[in-house]
């Protein structure tokens, strides 16, 4: 996600209502740029599925909008994000709703012998589509979302290369930084990762490099090597 002070701040209303996309695709990149982007990203970021088949998945295109529709989608993002955790919260001290929203007895055994354990640091993304009737949301991955490297790297990689452009931000950053205010510095963080699954291990080995850039001790295990003592 891009956002460029060229791009005009359009009326944010429904595209029916204005006739406007927040949201314009950007010149393509040229065909070497891209093998520079690629390469850089297999190699040293953790892109290892940047082409599927015959087809490359990075997009040589990029997708610009004003700092202004980013600033609104981020607003939005945060109150869905506090919203979340406030149902999250009510649910937890209404186990009689675990059977009305079909939750497993296992888990609901254990949500109500257990108090929630709070997170180091919480992070949810929010899938936005911009529709007829506005912004909409599909989907909230709320426990483990992915695309980090992507949304930090090739976002980086590409606004490098589009003139009056830059990134919406740096996921990586924000959620080491939010890891640092908690555990302190030079924590030992350990890092799950799911057996067979090339995307998991994409994002805990992209993960565990920045935290050790910034001096944390950060290691990767798979769930079934982990034994709870106590």
């Amino acid at each position: 996600m891009f956002e460029a002070s060229s791009v005009p701040e359009p009326n944010l209303g429904s595209a029916r209502q204005t006739g406007v996309h927040p949201i314009r695709v950007g010149e393509q990149l040229d065909a070497g740029a891209m093998r520079e982007i690629r390469r850089r990203m297999e190699l040293r970021y953790f892109k290892w599925d940047a082409q599927v088949g015959d087809v490359m998945a990075l997009a040589p295109a990029p997708l610009l909008m004003s700092s202004a529709s980013w600033l609104k989608l981020a607003t939005l993002a945060k109150r869905l994000f506090h919203e979340t955790v406030a149902a999250e919260i009510e649910l937890a001290g209404r186990p009689a709703l675990y059977s009305r929203i079909g939750l497993p007895r296992a888990v609901a055994r254990l949500m109500a012998e257990l108090p929630p354990t709070e997170a180091a640091a919480r992070v949810m993304r929010f899938d936005f589509h911009y529709t007829t009737d506005g912004w909409r949301i599909s989907e909230v991955n709320s426990d483990v979302p992915g695309g980090f490297t992507e949304a930090t790297n090739f976002t980086r990689l590409v606004a490098e290369r589009v003139p009056r452009a830059r990134p919406a931000g740096d996921p990586t950053q924000a959620l080491v930084n939010g890891i640092s205010r908690r555990t302190g510095e030079r924590a030992t963080i350990l890092l799950p990762s799911a057996p067979g699954h090339m995307e998991d291990h994409q994002v805990v080995g992209h993960l565990a490099t920045a935290l050790r850039d910034r001096g944390f001790s950060a290691r990767i295990s798979a769930i079934h090597q982990l034994r709870w003592v106590g």
